[in-house]
């Protein structure tokens, strides 16, 4: 499913309606945010410190956030480990946890 030669058979992936991102930071304030799209970019083979190899998946996505009655979309990259059924968000995500940026549901 995850190997080079199918990524380019299909990119876009199909996100339902009501997925959400939850992000903890260090003081532990849990923001949640609407995916809105995610586009796979790149499958890489990676090798931890104990040298074991898997797979990782570097996915695009778009985060639909509302700024006072703005609505504001953001992008950042997500590495997905399918053997450990990890998340990653790459990036400076620090502009993320902003105190006038709440979440915005949409049906």
């Amino acid at each position: 499913m995850y190997e080079r030669y199918q990524l380019y058979k299909t990119k876009l992936v199909d996100i339902t309606d009501n997925t959400y991102l939850k992000i903890s930071n260090c003081r532990g304030d849990i923001q949640t945010f609407y995916l809105e799209e995610m586009l796979v970019m790149d499958c890489l083979v990676e090798t931890d410190d104990q040298h074991n190899e898997y797979q990782s998946v570097i996915y695009r996505g778009k985060i639909k956030i509302e700024e006072a009655s703005d609505i504001k979309r953001e992008t950042y990259f997500f590495k997905y480990i399918p053997v450990k059924e990890q998340w990653y968000i790459c990036g400076d995500i620090s502009g993320l946890f902003n105190k006038n940026i709440y979440t915005f549901f949409s049906n």
